[in-house]
Formats: C-alpha cells, sequence, structure tokens
C-alpha cells in the first residue's frame, strides 16, 4: 500500500504584526511617515511544499488446527514493513533532524482457540498483536520543523536593531531578517516507531434454547509506544506549586499539586 501526503502550507507566511495600545496601531496605520509602533512582529519563511510517500508491505499466515474432537486452535502471524522517507535537509546542530527510524520487526502473532466443554457450552479465548500505521502527519512535521526547511522569525518592537530590521505596516519582509536569536526544532528519537496494541478476550457461550444463547466475555487492550512529546531542554522539577480548587462560590475544596520545571542545557 502507498500513502501520500502532499502539503502546501507555511504558516504566517505574510507575517502578523502586534500592538501593546490602539494608538500605537493607529499612528501605523495613519502611514509610514509616523515609524514603527509594533510592540512585535513575527514571518515564517521556506519551501511551503512538502511531499512524502510511504509505502507499507505485510504478509499473513492463519491456519485452523483441530487437536481433538473438542479442542480447535487457529495460530496466525502478520509481518509488516514501512519504508519512511527521509528529509532531505538536516540541521549541523542537530544530526538527528536528517534521520527518521524505522523498524523491520513488526511481527504481530494471533491466536485462538474453541472448547466445547459439552454440547451445550464452548469457551473461546483470543490473542493478538496489531500494529497502527504511522500518522503520515507526524512524518511530514519532522520535514518542516527541522530548523531549515521552514523557519519562522519573531521581532521584538522594544529591540532598536530589530526595530529597524522590522517591516514598515502593514507590509511583510520579502527575506528572511538578519537578527540572531534562538529557533525551536523538533526531530524524531532514536526509539521512534509506529504504535502497537495488545488486545486479548475470553468468552463462555450457553445455549438457553434453540434460538438464544447467552455470551458472557471479557475483554483486554494495552496500548504500546504510542506517540508522545518530549522537551529536551526540560531539566529536573525545582519545586512545586499547589492550586487550589474552587467551588461555584469560590470556597476552597481540594488543591492540586504539580512539579515546577525550568529549562536547561
Amino acid at each position: 500500500a502507498t500513502t501520500q501526503l502532499f502539503k502546501n502550507q507555511n504558516r504566517n507566511q505574510f507575517g502578523t504584526y502586534s500592538y501593546s495600545t490602539l494608538t500605537n496601531f493607529a499612528l501605523d496605520f495613519s502611514g509610514p511617515y509616523t515609524g514603527k509602533h509594533w510592540q512585535s512582529f513575527s514571518q515564517g519563511f521556506g519551501n511551503p511544499i512538502v511531499d512524502t510517500t510511504v509505502n507499507e508491505i505485510a504478509v499473513f499466515i492463519q491456519d485452523s488446527w483441530r487437536l481433538t474432537p473438542k479442542l480447535l486452535i487457529t495460530p496466525g502471524l502478520r509481518y509488516e514493513h514501512t519504508v519512511i522517507p527521509q528529509p532531505t535537509l538536516t540541521l549541523a546542530a542537530y544530526p538527528a533532524t536528517g534521520r527518521i527510524p524505522e523498524t523491520s520487526m513488526n511481527f504481530a502473532p494471533r491466536f485462538g482457540l474453541a472448547y466445547s466443554i459439552n454440547d451445550k457450552t464452548v469457551f473461546r479465548g483470543g490473542y493478538g498483536i496489531f500494529f497502527n500505521r504511522y500518522p503520515t502527519s507526524t512524518l511530514n512535521s519532522f520535514f518542516t520543523s527541522n530548523g531549515q526547511s521552514q523557519l519562522s522569525y519573531s521581532l521584538n518592537g522594544t529591540n532598536a536593531s530589530q526595530l529597524e530590521g522590522g517591516p514598515v505596516f502593514p507590509y511583510s519582509l520579502p527575506a528572511p531578517p538578519n537578527v540572531t536569536g534562538s529557533a525551536s526544532v523538533s526531530f524524531a528519537d532514536a526509539g521512534f516507531r509506529n504504535a502497537y496494541s495488545q488486545q486479548a478476550n475470553i468468552a463462555i457461550e450457553r445455549e438457553l434454547t434453540r434460538s438464544t444463547s447467552l455470551t458472557v466475555s471479557y475483554v483486554w487492550s494495552r496500548g504500546v509506544h504510542l506517540l508522545s512529546n518530549r522537551n529536551i531542554n526540560m531539566g529536573a522539577p525545582t519545586g512545586q506549586y499547589t492550586f487550589p480548587i474552587l467551588d461555584l462560590s469560590g470556597n476552597v475544596t481540594g488543591s492540586y499539586t504539580t512539579p515546577i520545571y525550568l529549562r536547561s542545557n
């Protein structure tokens, strides 16, 4: 199977102005001869087109064996492999931005059984592993958030050099400004892989009449390798803060304590 995601998007490519007061906005709105009075300006640059194609292959085998007149088992095995496209640009300071890891060990066993306790009662059970597909939107984001493909600049109007290098309302910048600062970069961890679930069920089926039966079953499911984001610049907790929980009248009915994190590295 082949999945293609074509995206033509570059957020904020025409720029956004922010003003501290309505008067400052009115001064800029009246014309460029009054100067620049914006508090901040942000704009995105880069190639808005990202085209990612993901190829998937899968092989499945299954068979049923009747071991005894009362016991039937159904073993099976599925293998899946995804060929992930790789970024064409790499940020030198973060080599991980140039590679999206993929796994070739997606083996998914399946097993089921049915046992006839007597002529009217049957016990059934099953277990299997089921792999989720790689989210193409997540793969696509690794191409645009690597600090090379698409960049976003934010200028502070209280900084004289940034104000001077910024645009005049309502125009946007034709090219990235010559400023220094920090950048936000996202990339895939070395252990990045697609999520999967372990699913199992057991059931007892009892014939009550010729046209009626009763089934009691239990279903279990567990998700593994679920995708999440982590800030690698986040240090260890430096303390904690307790938030009060209030009712509609403003009375304290409880509290919630959470750790406080500060950026490091």
